[in-house]
């Protein structure tokens, strides 16, 4: 049994999240099973039958040695996960393989009231800044440019878990990491977020309506579209992000001044 738990490595509360893992022969999906999720390049199957979810994972995702995987998940006790690993292979893996712990912290997410982006974090000023993005679009850029002020307040520079807490919303780190490794523990209140738009000329930021960020936001956020519990819960977190946070538009050029500029845009501001 694996424990697990989005802020295990942050907190020292005990995990509400487990993995019973099994190194043996399994079942796979057959046609009586409804598919309901699929990778283009048949990285995973996602199925539904009776109250479990079951993922059929065909390759070992980062690991050199393929091999196959089940995540069985039940709706009613989402808490706990069985993940059969296939035994006839050359040498035992990491069960929990990406897109396996990946699929995990989704659904860990959505359930506790949180999200997962596309993004990468930093704490300016005891401000937590969140620039969100797709692969290309400068996340890792503009964390290596942070990071030169100083490393240890980048949180992530590839995906940061969103959650509510009383009247607030917080960021933290996640397992996956881009180009910048860190281990950060900092659970950090969201002070500004930024869509990221490359700019070889000026900086410049510009704030947005709800219509805007809706566009700009869904596309960036890993959500489970299979189960309609789950997806009511991500879109009202969604809707209270809308309402307490501010978004903008954040051309920037690569230069090392985008320390002062984001500095001076936030003491500027009117948020506490």
């Amino acid at each position: 049994m694996v424990p697990l738990d989005l802020l295990q490595y942050v907190t020292n509360e005990k995990p509400k999240y487990y993995v019973d893992v099994y190194f043996k022969t399994f079942k796979k999906p057959n046609k009586n099973m409804k598919k309901i999720e699929s990778e283009k390049k048949s990285t995973f199957q996602h199925f539904r039958y009776n109250e479990k979810y079951y993922y059929y994972i065909r390759t070992g995702g980062t690991s050199h040695c393929p091999y196959e995987r089940l995540l069985v998940m039940n709706k009613k006790k989402t808490n706990k996960f069985r993940l059969y690993v296939d035994e006839n292979i050359f040498r035992k893996p990491w069960p929990l393989d990406y897109p396996a712990i990946n699929k995990i912290f989704r659904t860990m997410a959505s359930e506790n009231n949180g999200l997962l982006v596309h993004a990468s974090g930093y704490v300016l000023n005891k401000k937590g800044l969140l620039f969100v993005g797709q692969s290309g679009a400068g996340k890792s850029t503009v964390a290596k440019l942070l990071i030169k002020k100083n490393i240890k307040n980048l949180l992530n520079d590839e995906r940061i878990y969103i959650f509510k807490k009383k009247d607030k919303f917080y960021m933290c780190s996640t397992p996956w990491n881009g180009e910048v490794v860190v281990k950060n523990k900092k659970i950090c209140p969201i002070h500004s977020i930024f869509f990221l738009k490359k700019n070889k000329e000026k900086f410049y930021i510009k704030k947005l309506n709800k219509l805007e960020i809706l566009n700009r936001l869904l596309n960036q956020l890993f959500i489970d579209y299979h189960d309609k519990k789950i997806i009511s819960c991500e879109f009202d977190t969604v809707d209270k992000m809308l309402n307490k946070l501010k978004f903008y538009d954040f051309h920037f050029k690569r230069e090392d001044s985008i320390v002062d500029y984001l500095e001076k845009f936030i003491s500027q501001s009117n948020l506490p």
